[in-house]
């Protein structure tokens, strides 16, 4: 019976000990647990916001909006049958930053793509390449003018189609200045051998005194006007069969300006 007890007191001192050295562990390992948490909150722009008028805006979306030239009356700059006596007044784009906008800097590029039909009714842009066709074209063509009172009919000679319209929307120099074929919104006060060389103007939102910038040069009497030269007798077909008008507008961060070098 005492043999029992003792296995039975030894037994119980092991798992008493055991046990001691369990909780020992576990309180122990409590005392060295130590958590932190630091936080930071970082609150994004909503990036460049640019409001868009006197164009046409087509399927907008949040990164990208189609936009299209708009004659004076509101039309979208898409018309056919057009003869050479028609004359079309064009809104002029306008910019305007955004309330909530970064602020950015300004760029455009205004392109012209030129069309004629050859002998055989095929379509062909006008390129270096195609040009001097082009213009056997229009070798005969005569112009309608007043010599001493009287109307007579002189020779035409042109050595570029753009020589045949009387008004095409230019970007307005007096804000743009031209590099590397595009027109930068800023000044410069010597000749312009890159970037650097131009004062870029930075576009932002100032409330009711935010500025608004209109990318087209106006005319004598504030107009953006398209025409042909309706002194010119084209003869029996016009010159062009079409005619496109692209114009690129991009704004950058101006902590981004590098990507434009």
């Amino acid at each position: 019976m005492k043999t029992k007890n003792k296995i039975l007191l030894i037994s119980f001192s092991i798992l008493l000990i055991a046990l001691i050295a369990i909780l020992a562990t576990y309180f122990s390992g409590a005392w060295f647990i130590a958590t932190r948490r630091a936080e930071g909150t970082l609150e994004f722009v909503e990036g460049i916001k640019i409001d868009y008028s006197n164009m046409y805006k087509q399927n907008s979306s949040a990164t990208n909006t189609n936009l299209k030239l708009q004659t004076a009356d509101g039309n979208i700059l898409e018309i056919k049958d057009v003869t050479s006596d028609l004359v079309f007044e064009i809104k002029n784009p306008t910019l305007t930053p955004k309330e909530d906008t970064v602020s950015y800097f300004l760029r455009a590029k205004l392109n012209y793509s030129y069309y004629y039909k050859d002998n055989y009714g095929n379509e062909i842009e006008i390129t270096n390449l195609t040009r001097n066709n082009f213009l056997q074209k229009c070798a005969g063509y005569q112009r309608l003018v007043d010599n001493n009172g009287e109307k007579v009919y002189e020779s035409v000679t042109i050595s570029n189609e753009k020589e045949l319209f009387a008004f095409l929307p230019q970007l307005d120099r007096t804000k743009f200045v031209e590099f590397d074929n595009w027109f930068y919104l800023g000044s410069a006060e010597t000749e312009i051998n890159s970037l650097n060389d131009i004062t870029l103007e930075s576009c932002f939102y100032n409330g009711d005194e935010t500025k608004s910038i209109s990318l087209f040069e106006n005319n004598s009497e504030n107009k953006v006007v398209l025409a042909l030269d309706n002194t010119i007798d084209y003869g029996e077909q016009m010159p062009f069969s079409k005619l496109v008008i692209t114009l690129d507008i991009q704004a950058v961060e101006e902590t981004a300006i590098s990507i434009w070098s």
